[in-house]
């Protein structure tokens, strides 16, 4: 007779669990739209950075595959740089920098979420797609600044993560020098031979 299958999941606990699942998505959702309509919610932000890493953190010990906070956030933070949020006005008054300020420093928050994503093999083309989504965002609404936001934005962080990612990658298992790293080959197929501007930027960042 068979024995029976101990690594099989209760059908109620499994039924719970999306539940679960379901809720905190439709939160996020909430929260996002919320920033959306008005400045007043902008301290939804936080409370996203917060999920995004839990998320990152579960995702590290093999506990989560799905990041809808850290998705979240990318739409967040792509509305507000290409809407001229992140950036100080000219004759801005005291308080719009203050608000400028703490938006900048939650954005650096989230940079750094998807910079420790990267260093997951399990989730590090997603951490590279939504951290060249910032870079999208950041170039385009960079005006006649592009050249510096290639050299000091999201980009350079980019660059030089990847660059220790593929020697970290190289050290660690194989013996022919090669590197395993699902994030560089999907930059180097998916953006640097495909744009010209990232082919550039590249090679401007490393040479």
């Amino acid at each position: 007779m068979p024995s029976a299958i101990s690594g099989s999941e209760n059908p109620k606990k499994r039924k719970r669990s999306t539940l679960k699942d379901a809720g905190a998505e439709s939160k996020i959702s909430a929260l996002e739209s919320q920033i959306q309509e008005s400045q007043r919610h902008y301290n939804n932000i936080p409370t996203l950075l917060a999920l995004a890493n839990e998320e990152v953190f579960k995702s590290s010990n093999g506990k989560t595959s799905t990041f809808p906070a850290v998705a979240s956030l990318g739409r967040v933070f792509f509305r507000l740089q290409v809407d001229g949020r992140l950036r100080t006005k000219a004759g801005a008054s005291s308080e719009d920098e203050l608000v400028v300020n703490w938006l900048k420093k939650n954005y650096a928050e989230y940079q750094k979420c998807l910079l420790t994503l990267l260093k997951n093999v399990r989730s590090e083309t997603l951490a590279l797609r939504e951290l060249m989504q910032l870079v999208n965002a950041e170039v385009t609404s960079a005006g006649t600044a592009t050249d510096a936001a290639w050299r000091s934005g999201s980009f350079a962080k980019v660059i030089d993560n990847l660059l220790g990612l593929g020697e970290e990658r190289s050290d660690s298992d194989n013996t022919d020098g090669a590197f395993d790293s699902s994030a560089v080959l999907s930059f180097a197929e998916d953006y640097a031979q495909k744009f010209d501007d990232v082919r550039h930027a590249t090679f401007t960042l490393i040479a």
